[in-house]
């Protein structure tokens, strides 16, 4: 929504005062918000937009995931004691400060 924001302001900033721009920031967050989700096909094109923006970023993190998956804990040496899943302690600790 912002990209949006920030290309408006960027088009009216040459026409309009600085400081009426950032009065109206609200508004027009509020006005390129109603025409987002009131018009399918706009919103269509602003996720699609969106999404290639962050693809590079998207590939990125599921190589990452991908390398660590099936990593535990441990794997990285963190305590048992700080985990939560079986192999951690904590929840005998909470039950014994009862």
């Amino acid at each position: 929504m912002y990209i949006i924001y920030g290309s408006c302001v960027r088009f009216y900033s040459t026409v309009v005062d600085w400081s009426y721009l950032q009065r109206m920031k609200e508004d027009l967050i509020e006005r390129i918000t109603s025409k987002v989700f009131s018009n399918l096909d706009f919103s269509n094109l602003v996720v699609s937009i969106c999404r290639q923006m962050n693809l590079a970023h998207e590939q990125s993190y599921l190589k990452r995931l991908e390398e660590v998956r099936g990593i535990k804990p441990r794997d990285v040496g963190i305590s048992p004691f700080l985990t939560l899943d079986r192999t951690g302690n904590l929840e005998k600790v909470f039950i014994e400060s009862q």
